[in-house]
């Protein structure tokens, strides 16, 4: 898209962290070095790790706002506040449907604009990370969107490169679903690309009564090990959830114990290192992948945005 609106197409990426970069497009047709998308207060704007962001009109301004997703599963809106040609972002919103903000299966969203049904009136799409993809209707105005409870358009994935039964010859998409929308056969209906995440499994291995022993015990300190991620996360009171009405001091008594969580979890997956590689000894023999699905669109719903 042109961010800018200086006739180039530009690339916006989202990250894991959850900065949000601009590569600004050049007239060779390559892009200068990433710099990090910052709000109108100057700040790098924050919308949750594994970020994903889609520039569009969304209400009906003429200036590209940003639709971001996160790996809670949210979908937010980073408004632009300033002109076509120098934006100026105001601070996330989360997006409700049905009154409800949107969390998305699995987390790991992935929300683009679309006149998905080609009325004219354009709505959200949004990938999951159980590979699923919903359609939430624009119910609202172009200027004033609003949705109603998201329609599946494809189920859930699966891990493996099977369907649920185990058949390969009718393989199915993975995880963490990541979306675009285009004509992609010409027949002037919008059809659907997805990427995706899964592994690729070897034969299930035939171990020993030793092994299996070996395998339960490591299960065992594995299920230790959870339990202590799960006390850690009760003690410090779920710091990754952001409340309403947050004032500064409780926002920065937040962040505090939000680092310890962090240290924490990190000492915690450090000390499960070697248990991890004692069990990869047992499992069956895997690496992933990541494909592109077409979904091809054989009819289209030309139905009123009520």
């Amino acid at each position: 898209m042109d961010l800018d609106h200086d006739g180039i197409p530009d690339l916006i990426s989202g990250s894991w962290p959850g900065q949000l970069y601009f590569f600004k497009g050049q007239a060779n047709g390559t892009f200068a070095e990433p710099t990090i998308l910052k709000d109108r207060d100057g700040e790098p704007i924050k919308v949750g790790n594994a970020s994903t962001v889609f520039a569009c009109n969304f209400r009906g301004t003429g200036r590209l706002d940003l639709l971001c997703g996160n790996i809670d599963g949210e979908v937010l809106l980073v408004p632009n506040e300033g002109s076509p040609t120098e934006p100026a972002y105001g601070l996330p919103e989360k997006i409700k449907a049905d009154d409800k903000v949107i969390k998305v299966p699995h987390g790991d969203s992935h929300p683009i604009w679309v006149d998905w049904d080609q009325t004219g009136q354009p709505g959200l799409m949004a990938a999951a990370g159980d590979g699923s993809v919903l359609w939430y209707r624009n119910r609202g105005t172009p200027e004033s969107p609003a949705f109603g409870p998201g329609e599946p358009l494809v189920p859930a994935g699966s891990y493996g490169e099977q369907d649920e039964k185990g058949d390969k010859s009718s393989p199915r998409h993975g995880y963490r679903a990541k979306i675009c929308v285009a004509d992609v056969n010409g027949d002037g209906k919008l059809d659907l690309l997805l990427g995706d995440f899964g592994m690729e499994f070897g034969p299930t291995l035939n171990l020993s009564a030793e092994d299996q022993k070996a395998q339960a015990e490591a299960r065992e300190k594995m299920a230790e090990f959870d339990k202590k991620f799960r006390k850690l996360y009760e003690e410090l009171g779920n710091p990754q959830e952001e409340p309403p009405n947050e004032t500064a001091e409780q926002r920065a008594d937040r962040l505090k114990r939000l680092e310890r969580l962090k240290e924490g979890a990190m000492k915690l997956s450090m000390e499960m290192q070697p248990i991890y590689q004692t069990m990869s000894k047992f499992e069956r023999p895997s690496k992933p992948r990541g494909n592109v699905w077409y979904f091809e669109r054989l009819e289209v719903r030309k139905s009123a945005a009520k």
